[in-house]
């Protein structure tokens, strides 16, 4: 075995190997031999590879997957399975061979602190994350309805940001980056979360609304323990246009969005969210700047940026 199980993020274990077989050839011919791979509850059926060959007395690590189900998503804490790792060779003498092993598998709100897992607690389609965007936005329609369409994204992430201000609490979390991430249906229920889940729940009522946001992923070469994660988001406002928000460039990041065209995109630092948006805004760009224009973040590789595809 690889490595523990995260359930948040467990379609990457289609195509990520979860462990390696050994497998010997012991016989005097090249065999084809595949390996599967099955876990009791958390797996409808056994995943296989692809055939290898091997020949006589050659030893091969065959790697191994898994595709999981949705009975993965109620393991709420640290809990060891029982896996089963079966080799069918062809042709062969004798029966196909099995090994039991312990396959770990954390909490469904564990996450090892990769920005690019963090990704999968995103659930824009969600009927809590849904039924709070589309709620505001229908209560400030009239207001939206006047907008300069060029501005219909900035506006509509403004009032987003300002409801939720109204909605959560910022709540310290003393572990930082790598600890248990609330789905955005928590944070909304519970009314409250750390850096991470406002992060992730802002971003998940964003994309529900069409607007794409990245996180921004920050590891201090000199202080890796004090990691932070903030957002910028998609205003769709293209670079040529930037003055419809801001005269100050230090606020703006201009990038280009999934269609290739570079538009205006506007850092977030949730944290302070209790000051709204205005504060998140200059907060968020105030970090962005320092770690990225000033202290070369992005071309030294201690920041990185995720996007986030708007079907998660």
């Amino acid at each position: 075995m690889l490595g523990e199980v995260f359930p948040s993020s467990y379609q990457v274990y289609a195509f990520r190997p979860l462990g390696k077989a050994r497998v010997r050839n012991v016989s005097t011919k090249p065999i084809n031999a595949k390996v599967s791979f099955y876990v009791d509850r958390v797996m409808n059926t056994p995943t296989e590879s692809k055939p290898y060959t091997i020949n006589p007395n050659e030893v091969l690590e065959i790697p191994f997957f898994a595709v999981f189900n949705d009975v993965i998503n109620s393991v709420r804490k640290f809990s060891i399975f029982d896996g089963t790792v079966f080799v069918h060779a062809e042709p062969a003498d004798d029966d196909d061979d099995r090994y039991q092993t312990r396959v770990f598998i954390r909490g469904r709100n564990d996450w090892d602190g990769d920005v690019m897992l963090l990704r999968y607690f995103n659930t824009p389609s969600g009927p809590e994350v849904l039924r709070f965007s589309r709620t505001y936005l229908e209560k400030y329609k009239e207001s939206v309805d006047t907008v300069d369409s060029a501005l219909m994204k900035f506006m509509q992430a403004k009032i987003i940001f300002n409801e939720l201000s109204n909605y959560v609490r910022y709540v310290h979390d003393p572990k930082l980056s790598r600890d248990y991430v609330q789905y955005p249906a928590e944070t909304i229920n519970l009314r409250g979360g750390d850096c991470d889940d406002l992060t992730v729940c802002y971003s998940s009522l964003l994309a529900s609304v069409g607007i794409s946001t990245a996180f921004i992923d920050v590891v201090p070469p000199n202080n890796p323990a004090n990691s932070h994660i903030y957002l910028i988001f998609d205003t769709g406002i293209e670079a040529a246009n930037t003055a419809l928000i801001s005269d100050n460039s230090k606020r703006l990041v201009l990038r280009k969005n999934d269609r290739g065209v570079e538009t205006v995109w506007i850092p977030i630092e949730t944290t302070v969210i209790s000051k709204g948006f205005i504060e998140a805004w200059e907060t968020g760009s105030a970090e962005y700047f320092q770690d990225v224009n000033i202290n070369d973040g992005l071309v030294k590789g201690w920041v990185k940026v995720v996007d986030l595809p708007l079907g998660f």
